[in-house]
C-alpha cells in the first residue's frame, strides 16, 4: 500500500511575483531619489563655482594673483583705491581653527585616555 504524502500548499505564484515587483519598484524609487539628490548637489556646486568665477575673474585684471592678492595685507574692496589682499583672511581662518581646536580638544583627552587604558594588552 502506498502512503500518500501530505499536500503542502504553496503560496500563489502571483503573490510572489507581486512581492518581487513591489520590492523592485521600491528599489527603483529609492535609487531615483538618491540620484536626484546627488545630481542636485553636484549642480548646486557647479553653479556656485560658475558664479564665483564669473564675478571674480574681472578682479584679476587689476590685481596680480600671486603677489598682491595672496600676500597683500589690506582687504578693502570698496575703498577709493580698492585693495584685495587676502592675507588677513588666511590668518583669521587659521586663528579661528586653532581657537576651535583649543576649545574642542581638551574635553576629549581624558575620555580617550581612559578608553585606551581599558583596552586589553596584546599577549607577549
Amino acid at each position: 500500500m502506498e502512503q500518500k504524502q501530505p499536500a503542502i500548499a504553496a503560496p500563489p505564484v502571483s503573490a510572489e511575483l507581486s512581492a518581487g515587483r513591489n520590492a523592485y519598484l521600491k528599489e527603483r524609487i529609492i535609487r531615483s531619489v538618491w540620484f536626484m539628490a546627488a545630481a542636485f548637489g553636484a549642480l548646486s556646486v557647479f553653479f556656485i563655482l560658475a558664479f564665483l568665477v564669473k564675478d571674480g575673474l574681472p578682479i584679476f585684471a587689476t590685481v596680480t594673483p600671486g603677489g598682491e592678492f595672496l600676500f597683500g595685507a589690506v582687504w578693502n574692496p570698496t575703498g577709493a583705491l580698492p585693495a584685495y589682499g587676502t592675507l588677513p583672511l588666511w590668518v583669521g581662518t587659521i586663528l579661528v581653527t586653532i581657537g576651535a581646536m583649543v576649545i574642542a580638544a581638551p574635553p576629549w583627552v581624558l575620555p580617550v585616555r581612559l578608553s585606551l587604558q581599558n583596552l586589553p594588552h596584546p599577549p607577549v
